[in-house]
């Protein structure tokens, strides 16, 4: 089941969840070959810019989010995410000697959290449902913009048997005329020997968000 070609992975987080693609360098800064085979990368990075997929109706919304269309509470479901900000990441990337695979990445900062009306953008998902590309129609805006803190987790590995991810997010910030907010996710999904990460969605998937304004 393992692929050849690990450039992406799907990635389901939180708020901003299904399918959302986080980039998995196959060169990543200094490589350290520890033995023929085996290979083992670091990169820190300090910028975040990801666009990810609506997450449907999360297992619990604030009363005080709303839930009618054009609320807080119904756009969190409903429209597309996008997140840029700065602030303290690194990856790691391993392969071992019989070519099992895996990678962890960490991000912690201060980000704007755009939430998108898919009328408004026009977005290209690859056959696993990740996001590679997004084009913005001309003059829209986002519904909502939220600055605060996140602090996200993904990790993912490969063998000769099966595939998983997990992953958490949690963000805590502030939008106009909604007040402060914080939205948290988690996610875990699987691969059955077989199914290949790069071209099938999850054999498994499981996901659990909640929004709180106020």
């Amino acid at each position: 089941m393992r692929s050849n070609r690990w450039t992406r992975a799907g990635r389901r987080i939180g708020v901003a969840v299904p399918a959302v693609a986080i980039l998995i360098p196959l060169a990543l800064g200094s490589a350290a070959q520890a033995s023929p085979g085996t290979v083992a990368q670091t990169q820190h990075y300090t910028h975040d810019d990801e666009w990810q997929t609506p997450i449907g109706q999360p297992a619990s919304v604030s009363e005080s989010c709303g839930t009618a269309p054009g609320t807080f509470g119904a756009s969190v479901s409903d429209d597309y995410v996008h997140i840029v900000g700065d602030g303290n990441g690194i990856s790691h990337f391993n392969i071992n000697g019989a070519g099992d695979f895996w990678s962890t990445s960490t991000f912690t900062g201060d980000v704007t959290v755009d939430l998108w009306d898919p009328a408004n953008v026009d977005v290209t998902v690859d056959g696993s449902g990740n996001i590679t590309e997004v084009a913005v129609h001309p003059g829209a805006t986002p519904d909502y913009a939220a600055t605060g803190k996140l602090t996200e987790w993904f990790g993912f590995s490969d063998n000769l048997q099966n595939a998983v991810g997990s992953g958490t997010f949690n963000f805590h910030g502030t939008v106009p005329d909604v007040g402060n907010i914080a939205l948290h996710g988690n996610f875990h999904l699987q691969w059955l020997k077989g199914s290949d990460p790069d071209t099938n969605p999850p054999t498994r998937y499981r996901q659990d968000a909640s929004v709180t304004c106020g």
